[in-house]
């Protein structure tokens, strides 16, 4: 189970997994890359 990230929730989870990477690994962490997501998320209608 996934969340589209045309969804207006993708910020809120996004954010809790990039501090979570920080807080349990400060010294390797860095920003995940959300240009890879492929194809384009679009809302289902």
């Amino acid at each position: 189970v996934g969340i589209n990230r045309a969804d207006p929730r993708f910020w809120q989870e996004y954010d809790w997994f990039q501090q979570r990477f920080f807080q349990e690994q400060p010294v390797e962490a860095g920003f995940f890359d959300l240009n890879r997501y492929y194809p384009p998320a679009r809302i289902r209608q």
